[in-house]
């Protein structure tokens, strides 16, 4: 794309000229003045004449400059390499700088300083117009280009704002030059989601082009973003003279998908490393782990600098002559990769601000015990980062590390989105980390289903032999302390016999005035286990379901005391007493959501996610044709002591299954509208809900119906 192109702007010859060294040449027609690709820091100012500017291997003829035009100025001041070959198309007169000299130049009279930025401004504007028409419709002619800047306007929107409404009328469609934006639209329940992330050079809103009608979603920007808006008068006269801009319209709505979940990772992340560790290596290794995953490139302030030729540019302030040369390297670099890493620095430079702005997922890199000065930094960059951008903290532990302490405290001011620990140099780790940062986290979903969840223990088992990793665990009911296991990193290899020991006589009876059983003897195995952890501290992102009979709502629980939050989330109704927070009571999870998929799905659009399903496939039924309307709790006594069949189910079981078919409704609807890339129904037949003794039998029944169908799976992602 061209240095230089036509522009409503002009430039008059500077008073100072004759005061700043130069060199006058005079071109014949037909000469070159500049070539596209050297570099050179030379500008020059065309004082008579008119020459011909050309970009790419066709040559296009994108523009005519004369008298009073500056050429070559954006390379010189910003660096890079030419970008246009200007050739004269008349006798044409040129005044030569330096870079140093043009820059005294303008320093010595503000009012050309001006009218040169100002141009500068205009022709990156144009320069971005014209590499997305080539990329959006190929070659396109002057003619063309010429009628696509006449229908075109310009918008610049600010991170957060929208573009345009659920139900306004649909009169203009958009194209995102550089940025990104957010699409929303009601999900199966009514609720408003983001549906699509828009990346740059494609289309949004373009019905609108074509009909009148509402419109079906909002869009909003999710960073700092260039559109280019086209109303439907501007684009019927453009197709009318130009037909063939209509077909990547057209193949674009074919294509189009109503509404669905968001599979798009293209993403940029903003890299600020406080930690006491060689940053640039730490950033490295990341950016290995996410290449893996699609291509990624990694800009650092000194290598922005380098790649652009100047010292010092990638600091370039807002309005500087080098500040949009770096935006526009950040854009192409974000047009070569799907992800790219953008390194911050250790203080609130220039550049670290420009980067958290940038960023889709803004990555803070702490110590455990981070000084003030780190938590500064870490604060002033979480500021600067655009309100819809994702914030992580990543706590980096020293490799001998057993477990994480007292991050809430630490992190709770900067309110992260996700909180992530990783034990220097372990490869797991940061494996993990570059999933979740790339958008290819694996997530395990547990369901409720009484001692059935010991289940979910064979599961993981079989997912660890597979290489099938963990990154993301939620669970209801019982899938809560197995799933809280999981995250906490708990040996595998010794679980099931840690499981056995907890869990065997959690069931205390007692006289159920509140509940049947006394919660005793579960409340002491849950504490052992995780009485000293917070969700904060976990080396897996987890969250567990409950239920608050006090407002009649579902309550996701991912802060604070996580052995309070799983005591809850196992309180099953009538058999274990509720659990306090505040003035509300909550009880187990699965009787609103006991299988969470759709919490997870929301949370994390793009992860591939593993539902586990241990709940029965249907209810009690009776156990002879027709049974008494009433009930005799002597005769059923001494039913259960002759050990002869009785008409009814037990209490207890009664009271599990009711609470288990409260939630299939929800669990169906999950299922249906794709929350789960795997959904593993398990068929465990023969174990009683409440026979919490049972973990070695239940684990390897688990392992055993999980098997073959993960193998299935892998086996059709990987194409055998």
């Amino acid at each position: 794309m061209p240095d230089s192109a036509s522009s409503p702007l002009p430039v008059l010859l500077p008073d100072a000229l004759d005061d700043v060294e130069h060199e006058t040449v005079t071109y014949p027609p037909g000469a070159t003045i500049l070539a596209e690709g050297e570099s050179s820091d030379e500008v020059v100012l065309i004082a008579e004449g008119t020459a011909k500017v050309f970009a790419g291997a066709s040559n296009h003829d994108l523009a005519r400059v004369s008298a009073g035009d500056v050429i070559g100025e954006v390379s010189a001041l910003a660096g890079g390499n030419r970008t246009a070959t200007v050739t004269a198309e008349t006798e044409v007169v040129c005044h030569h700088f330096t870079g140093d000299a043009f820059r005294i130049l303008l320093d010595s009279d503000p009012a050309f300083a001006a009218a040169v930025m100002a141009r500068a401004a205009h022709r990156l504007e144009r320069r971005h117009m014209l590499a997305f028409l080539e990329r959006m419709f190929g070659h396109l002619d002057g003619p063309v280009i010429a009628d696509f800047e006449k229908a075109m306007e310009w918008l610049n929107l600010r991170a957060g704002e929208t573009l345009f409404r659920r139900g306004e009328t649909a009169d203009a469609g958009y194209f995102l030059i550089s940025g990104r934006l957010l699409e929303s639209g009601p999900d199966i329940d009514g609720d408003m989601t983001v549906v699509r992330e828009i990346a740059r050079d494609q289309i949004v809103g373009e019905i609108g082009l074509f009909r009148g009608e509402a419109r079906e979603t909002t869009v909003v920007a999710g960073r700092d973003s260039r559109i280019v808006r086209i109303d439907l008068e501007r684009f019927l006269l453009l197709a009318n003279r130009h037909p063939a801009v209509l077909v990547p319209v057209v193949a674009g709505l074919a294509m189009r998908k109503p509404p669905s979940r968001q599979t798009n990772r293209q993403r940029t992340i903003s890299l600020c490393v406080t930690a006491e560790v060689d940053s640039r290596l730490f950033a490295s290794r990341l950016v290995d782990e996410i290449g893996a995953l699609g291509s990624t490139g990694h800009l650092w302030a000194a290598r922005v600098d380098a790649m652009l030729g100047r010292s010092g540019v990638a600091q370039a302030t807002h309005g500087a002559p080098g500040d949009a040369r770096v935006a526009e390297l950040i854009h192409e670099q974000e047009l070569d990769h799907t992800y790219l890493v953008c390194e911050a620095e250790r203080t609130a430079t220039e550049w670290t601000t420009r980067v958290a702005r940038q960023a889709d997922w803004a990555v803070a890199v702490i110590d455990p015990e981070p000084d003030e000065k780190a938590k500064d930094t870490i604060g002033r960059f979480f500021g600067a980062a655009a309100p819809q951008s994702t914030r992580v903290v990543v706590v980096l532990h020293p490799s001998h590390t057993e477990r994480p302490t007292n991050t809430r405290a630490t992190v709770q001011t900067w309110e992260p989105d996700h909180i992530l620990h990783v034990r220097n140099a372990s490869a797991s780790d940061l494996g993990r980390v570059s999933r979740i940062l790339s958008g290819h986290a694996t997530a395990l979903v547990l369901s409720g289903g009484g001692a059935r969840g010991f289940a979910h223990i064979g599961v993981w088992r079989a997912m660890h032999e597979l290489g099938i990793p963990i990154d993301l665990v939620a669970g209801s009911s019982m899938g809560s302390p197995l799933g809280a296991g999981i995250a906490v990193d708990y040996p595998i290899e010794q679980f099931t016999e840690y499981v056995h020991d907890l869990y065997t006589g959690v069931v205390d009876y007692t006289i159920p005035v509140v509940s049947l059983a006394k919660g005793e003897q579960l409340t002491r195995s849950i504490q052992t286990s995780l009485g000293d952890w917070d969700f904060e501290d976990l080396w897996r992102p987890f969250f567990c379901m409950s239920t608050n009979i006090t407002q009649a709502t579902e309550v996701v629980h991912d802060s604070g005391d996580l052995a309070r939050a799983v005591r809850a989330s196992v309180s099953i109704p009538g058999v274990y007493p509720p659990v306090a927070f505040g003035e509300d009571l909550h009880v187990d999870g699965g009787v609103l959501n006991n299988l969470p998929g759709d919490i997870m799905r929301k949370r994390n659009p793009t992860a591939t996610i593993i539902g586990v399903d241990v709940a029965p496939p249907s209810g009690p039924r009776a156990r002879v044709d027709d049974p008494a309307l009433s009930v005799s709790g002597w005769k059923a006594l001494r039913s259960a002591a002759s050990k002869n069949r009785n008409e009814h189910p037990g209490i207890a079981a009664m009271l599990m299954r009711t609470m288990i078919t409260a939630s299939v409704r929800q669990r169906k609807r999950s299922v249906d509208r794709g929350d789960f890339d795997l959904y593993l129904d398990l068929d465990l037949r023969g174990i009683s809900l409440l026979d919490f003794d049972s973990a070695l039998q239940v684990a390897p029944l688990g392992y055993d119906a999980a098997l073959p169908r993960l193998e299935a799976w892998l086996s059709e992602r990987n194409g055998n």
